[in-house]
């Protein structure tokens, strides 16, 4: 925690509506956060405490009886005053569990056997009589003790060391690495209990008692007992808070996982819709490079289908694959996802309503034990008052209906603890009469308070249902709803909501407007859809896509895609119907037609509009050519083959193609047969001669390339790599590309060995001249040397030259600028030390900091118009300055208040002109004169903290039956004091002389939310520690910046799970594998806890933390230890449930 903020806030997204907590009052445990009548009841325990006292006898305290036992001692015999009620409190034992032991009933717990005495080894007792017999023995439980955190008697722990009896009570110690933690240190309940009376200091047993003396003694007796079973309730009370408290942290967590999965499956719903759209774009995309292959026609120089082509459409593939993957990965989640949502409906919440009527009836009764004991302590008291002056007796009356009255009143906890010991304490009736007024107006804001809030809170309730109704867009709901939530009257929520249905209505009309027009859409769009040249799927895709969307722009956006796809359908069966009619323009030479009949079909080919037309005309071309076939003699067939075989003989073929097509001819039976054939057999000649042609061309292109790149002027290396590069090409324009690339070598070559010789010539010089330069710094000069070096043409070397000179002049002018800047800057600095400006060194740094002459000047004559004003100024302020003098002097003699005084003075100091001075001080006498025939009276601040400790009283004069207002600060108190109830304002007294107690009290800085306080905790804390070490002989441990940083991380934890294990399952002691690697430390030793370390001042919490470890024998174990040598010691304060975690952790580092 050093060298940053000692504490954290966490906060929940997930409010609780209710939250009670058991706070520590002035008499004992109460609830905050129930109804109103039930904290009345609990606040008003320990009513009349101070009168409860007996005549002629005295029990014995539980402090008196836990002095008696000495440090290591486990016993205790019982001695005359004991009582089983206070002997319970002091070895941390129940009374009723005492009693029990020693075989006594309900009600005797006045009557305890002198003599017995009680032993502890660890949790067994044992029970024995004056003579040493043993009357009996027990283990105990837990549930035996009234503090269940601490052990009994004074043992350091409760583990039996002697021979025991099995039970199953026992309670088991777990510690982390050898280190216990006791979870959640709290105080111990501290029933309420007589008071010991001032006279007589022994018990005395009455002899021949009276009959009023008879009855005082069974009612002190019934008030005992009453108040043990008060006691009792108040730890049933704690319990059963702390049960609502984790059933509304498991609700809450609950909450929290059924918010999130829903969150997770809109969120899949989301990314569901986004992939499906993916998808489409995806197969739009195949359909195009599909589409781009098919229009592709082969030309002389391709004859196949182009690469990129061919991989654009892979890639369209390919993310039309990945889009529908990644499509089924977000169904397979959103469907694990929707198990989940699932699984968390099903959690279950915890009903808490039964737990708070447990609570209700747990008030209730503490409410009428508490009335039982009124009416007791009433009883008691009007028996002792029989000897009481009559003063004394009307006092107590006074005091007794107060208190009753009280009792009545709707009144906050602490303000109901405040009034009861205000005037349990009063010592007249006037100042009981007095605060009880008080009370009464804190009665009447309280009914103020609470009646508007429910009226408020349930206005708002049901505007935020309302708002849930209305057609509103989310910013505007969000809004709306803050400022419901936000709103402090029920007019202000009626405004917002009149605003809400406004906004709603609108919203209405708009979407009303945009419903018809995307319908219309949609309509126009589906019918124009259904006029492109598109497949049934294709338009199925898009009418769906029409029909799905939710705005006129997807509308719009899917019939461009239609639109775009037809096109491109278009586009493709176009270049389709020209592919078909070439290749049917060539099968005819392959059928028996006359020339006559193939000039006709294909005229009538060249016209065909579709492919259906094409292949008619192709089916009409075969049907005559099949007639003339049949037409045609064997002596026709038989020139036809031997023409053919002519005609092949002409033709370039290989001698395996012309025998393959010569058997074709012999086989032929028709004249169409064999002219197919000659077709087919001179697109194989062509190529060959084509295939011919260009091989010998490109051998002759590669060798006059290596002839004519052998004569150039390259490199033998170039060379080489040249000639290779010819006998790797397929094509002469590659032959060519690689000529004109040696060429381009060769010439760069020439040109090299023709510059080399002017660079080298043009360098020299440049050098010479770069340093015969008189203003430039060498550090410049090396600068445009390394590139005058480094130039590769010699108009590199004349443009660095020229920038090195153009460098050097400017240097030459900064330097003669210089010199005259700073001339003139000694001379401005000399003139305005002559100059009156009322210590103004700003003139001064202006013209230090100058950069030009004319900012000099600048601040020089600004300099000398301030000095002209400052000597007329001082003439007039000489004169003003007397006259405040007089006026204060004169102020102090009038009859003024010390608040007037103080507030006409700082009047006058701030005044600027004499008119001003004298308009006050009319003011001031004017008050004077009114005070003259004015009546005082006094009000008397008594002033206490948050924790109940008094901070003195404040008297302040006042008017008499006038009104009256203070401020903290007038009663002394400082910047860092709140005021937390109580009025600072209100009516003065009456009468003239008479005073009025204020009871106010004030919140002061605690260790949660000042600085000082939270660095005071761990700075008195480590003293503490290391005093203790001290004390066992051990060095005092030195802090540890890595095991801060890991304290600081287990301290938050805590708040997430209080334990040793982390909230991730692993050990406390991987912490330092996070921090750094667990490189550093030998194991790790931890101490943790939990409390309201944060309200406190640092001093306190300091020393509730150490003790609260000092107490507990294995913490103060890890606190003491010489196997250890460094430490980090963090807090964390978590703002929603209020308790601060504390972690403290030592090792020892590697060596």
């Amino acid at each position: 925690m050093r060298g940053s903020k000692k504490f954290s806030y966490v906060s929940n997204e997930i409010k609780e509506d209710y939250k009670p907590q058991l706070v520590k009052g002035r008499t004992g445990w109460v609830v905050k956060g129930l109804v109103y009548a039930s904290l009345v009841g609990v606040g008003l325990m320990g009513v009349n405490v101070a009168e409860t006292q007996a005549a002629e006898w005295t029990p014995n305290t539980a402090e008196t009886i836990r002095a008696k036992i000495k440090e290591g001692d486990t016993s205790y015999t019982f001695v005359e005053g004991d009582t089983f009620y206070e002997i319970g409190r002091a070895i941390n034992v129940k009374y009723t569990v005492l009693m029990e032991l020693n075989g006594f009933a309900e009600g005797t717990q006045y009557t305890v056997p002198v003599g017995t005495t009680i032993t502890f080894d660890g949790r067994k007792v044992t029970l024995t009589d004056k003579d040493g017999k043993v009357v009996n023995e027990k283990i105990l439980s837990d549930d035996a003790k009234i503090d269940k955190s601490q052990p009994f008697i004074n043992q350091k722990s409760d583990t039996i060391k002697g021979t025991s009896v099995s039970t199953n009570n026992q309670s088991t110690s777990t510690n982390n690495g050898g280190n216990s933690s006791k979870p959640n240190p709290v105080q111990p309940v501290t029933p309420v209990k007589p008071i010991k009376p001032t006279d007589p200091t022994t018990p005395i047993k009455p002899v021949d008692p009276k009959p009023e003396e008879n009855r005082l003694a069974e009612l002190k007796k019934q008030l005992a007992e009453l108040e043990a079973q008060l006691a009792n309730k108040q730890t049933e009370l704690e319990d059963a808070i702390a049960k609502l408290n984790e059933a509304n942290a498991q609700n809450r967590e609950n909450s929290i996982i059924l918010a999130n999965a829903q969150i997770t499956v809109n969120n899949l719903n989301e990314e569901l819709i986004a992939a499906e759209s993916a998808v489409v774009s995806a197969q739009n995309t195949v359909t195009e490079a599909q589409a781009a292959i098919d229009a592709w026609q082969p030309t002389d120089k391709e004859t196949e289908i182009p690469k990129s082509l061919v991989e654009a459409l892979n890639a369209a593939q390919a993310e039309l694959a990945a889009a529908q993957a990644n499509k089924e990965a977000i169904k397979n989640q959103r469907i694990a996802a929707e198990q989940a949502l699932e699984e968390a409906k099903q959690l279950p919440m915890i009903n808490t309503a039964t737990i708070l009527e447990g609570i209700d009836v747990i008030n209730n009764e503490i409410n009428s034990l508490q009335q039982k004991i009124d009416e007791v302590k009433a009883e008691i008291a009007k028996l002792e008052g029989n000897t009481k002056p009559t003063e004394d007796v009307k006092l107590e009356e006074a005091r007794q209906k107060a208190l009753n009255t009280l009792g009545t009143l709707n009144l906050l906890p602490e303000e109901l603890a405040d009034f009861t010991a205000v005037i349990q304490s009063a010592k007249s009736i006037e100042e009981i009469n007095d605060y009880l007024a008080q009370a009464q107006l804190a009665h009447d804001k309280n009914e103020a308070i609470e009646n508007e809030s429910k009226e408020l809170k349930a206005a708002k309730a049901k505007a935020i249902k309302q708002l849930a109704e209305l057609n509103l867009g989310s910013e505007d709901k969000e809004v709306l709803s803050y400022q419901i939530n936000n709103a402090v009257s029920v007019e202000e929520i009626n405004d917002i909501l009149i605003n809400a249905k406004s906004i709603s209505d609108e919203n209405d009309k708009k979407l009303e407007a945009e419903k018809l027009k995307l319908e219309a859409a949609k309509s126009d769009a589906k019918k124009e859809i259904a006029t492109l040249n598109l497949s049934g799927e294709e338009q199925a895709t898009f009418i769906s896509l029409v029909d799905n969307a939710k705005t006129v722009a997807e509308v719009s956006d899917a019939l461009e895609n239609a639109r775009q796809v037809s096109d491109k359908n278009n586009q493709n069966e176009q270049s389709q119907l020209e592919k078909t009619k070439k290749e049917a323009i060539n099968s005819l030479d392959g059928l028996n037609l006359k020339a006559s009949e193939k000039a006709e079909f294909t005229n009538q080919i060249e016209k065909a509009q579709t492919i259906v037309e094409i292949n008619a005309i192709l089916k009409e071309a075969q049907a005559t050519s099949n007639k003339n076939d049949e037409s045609s003699s064997e002596k026709e067939l038989s020139e036809a083959k031997n023409q053919a075989k002519y005609e092949l003989a002409k033709m370039n073929l290989t001698q395996s193609q012309n025998i393959e097509f010569e058997k074709q001819i012999d086989e032929a039976t028709t004249v169409s047969s064999i002219n197919l054939i000659i077709a087919n057999a001179q697109k194989v000649s062509d190529k060959n001669d084509a295939d011919t042609e260009q091989s010998k061309k490109l051998e002759e292109a590669k060798a006059s390339a290596k002839t004519s790149v052998n004569g150039m002027n390259l490199t033998s290396n170039q060379k080489v790599d040249f000639e290779k590069q010819i006998n790797e090409v397929k094509s002469i324009d590659g032959v060519n590309l690689v000529v004109a690339n040696a060429k381009k070598a060769s010439d760069i070559n020439d040109a090299n060995e023709a510059n080399a010789e002017k660079l080298a010539k043009a360098k020299t010089q440049a050098e010479k001249d770069v340093q015969s330069l008189e203003y430039l710094p060498q550090s410049e000069k090396d600068k445009f040397l390394a590139e005058i070096k480094s130039a590769q043409t010699i108009s590199e070397v004349n443009t660095t030259l020229e920038n090195a000179k153009k460098s050097d002049t400017q240097f030459k002018d900064d330097a003669e600028n210089a010199k005259k800047l700073e001339a003139s800057r000694k001379s401005a600095l000399d003139e305005l030390k002559g100059l009156n400006l009322k210590g103004n060194t700003s003139y001064e740094t202006q013209i230090k900091n100058a950069k030009t002459e004319a900012e000099i000047k600048s601040a020089l004559d600004a300099a000398k118009a301030e000095s002209t004003k400052n000597d007329k100024d001082d003439a007039t302020s000489k004169e003003l300055e007397q006259a405040k003098k007089d006026a204060i002097t004169e102020i102090n003699k009038l009859n003024l208040s010390d608040t007037e005084k103080a507030d006409f003075t700082n009047q006058v100091n701030a005044a600027k002109t004499a008119s001003e001075i004298s308009t006050i001080m009319k003011k001031a006498k004017d008050k004077s004169e009114a005070n003259d025939s004015k009546k005082t009276a006094t009000v008397t601040f008594l002033i206490k903290d948050q924790f109940g400790n008094d901070l003195g009283k404040v008297v302040k004069e006042v008017e008499a039956g006038g009104k009256y207002s203070f401020t903290l600060q007038d009663l002394g108190l400082d910047d860092s004091y709140s005021l937390a109830r109580g009025p600072l304002k209100g009516d003065s007294p009456k009468n003239e002389g008479q005073n009025k107690n204020v009871m106010i009290v004030v919140k002061g800085p605690v260790v949660k939310d000042n600085d000082e306080h939270a660095a005071k905790f761990q700075e008195d804390f480590e003293k503490h520690m290391n005093e203790l070490r001290a004390e066992n002989g051990t060095d005092p441990l030195q802090h540890s910046s890595v095991l801060q940083e890991a304290a600081d991380i287990r301290a938050k934890e805590l708040a997430d799970k209080f334990g040793h294990d982390r909230p991730n399952g692993e050990g406390s002691y991987t912490v330092l594998y996070d921090v750094d690697g667990g490189q550093s430390y030998n194991g790790l030793a931890e101490n943790i806890a939990s409390g309201g370390y944060g309200d406190m001042t640092g001093e306190s919490a300091a020393e509730a933390l150490f003790n609260d470890w000092h107490n507990s024998e294995d913490h103060n174990a890890n606190m003491i230890s010489g196997h250890t040598t460094e430490y980090g010691l963090a807090f964390f304060y978590d703002e929603n449930t209020g308790r601060t975690y504390a972690v403290l952790l030592t090792s020892t580092p590697r060596k």
